[in-house]
């Protein structure tokens, strides 16, 4: 199989992942509690940390 079209059919997968977390969260009923502390973990792991001088 091409690399071209290996590459492609991942970029596929990764795309509908994202389209089918957003229909899940358009139908699915989910308490603001579990939002904030997904948010709250994302903006706490996913940035750098700060540095005080």
């Amino acid at each position: 199989m091409p690399e071209w079209l290996q590459a492609g059919g991942w970029g596929l997968l990764a795309g509908s992942a994202l389209l089918v977390g957003a229909a899940v969260g358009w139908f699915a009923r989910v308490p603001q509690r579990v939002t904030a502390s997904i948010m709250a973990f994302g903006a706490g792991c996913c940035s750098p940390p700060c540095r005080s001088s």
